[in-house]
């Protein structure tokens, strides 16, 4: 592998050994600035990420520098936050789920009970009261509903003033 370079554009100049020795000692502290900058920079930016995380672990406006064992310890106590934080978000929704059944279960009674006393036929009205036909109202609601006979006259008992024809 040969390099070709062009030496037009070299110029030589002549320099005492005092100005070559400024000059080597002017870049040599330029590198080392250089160096130390990009150093300062690397610790800057732990430093801050160290502190970002010490403060959405804590809530806390205090920076310092941390040791490892101890920024381990807080990023552990963030991890565990947001376990805790999808924790009450699932029981938050299991609770409203429980709700959700409990207002449907109490729809249901309620649609039941409206159609009880929209489909219980009246036969005829014996002094201003009302006579239900029980049996066609039980074989309804059994086909429907499956209410057995011992809880249907637990339930027209609440709903229903039922008098019988004493004649």
């Amino acid at each position: 592998m040969s390099m070709n370079r062009d030496f037009s554009r070299i110029t030589v100049v002549r320099m005492s050994h005092k100005q070559s020795l400024k000059r080597w000692h002017s870049e040599r502290q330029h590198s080392k600035q250089h160096l130390h900058s990009n150093r300062s920079k690397r610790r800057h930016w732990k430093k801050r990420h160290s502190n970002v995380i010490h403060q959405l672990s804590s809530n806390s406006t205090c920076f310092s520098n941390r040791s490892i064992r101890h920024r381990s310890a807080l990023s552990l106590n963030t991890s565990q936050t947001i376990i805790n934080g999808e924790q009450n978000n699932i029981n938050l929704e299991i609770q409203a789920n429980r709700n959700s059944i409990e207002t449907k279960k109490e729809k249901n009674q309620s649609n039941l009970s409206n159609l009880v006393q929209d489909c219980l036929p009246i036969n005829s009205i014996i002094d201003s009261t009302a006579y239900f036909d029980m049996s066609n109202t039980h074989r309804f609601l059994s086909r429907n509903h499956q209410i057995n006979p011992i809880n249907s006259e637990d339930l027209f008992k609440n709903d229903f003033i039922i008098n019988s024809d004493e004649r």
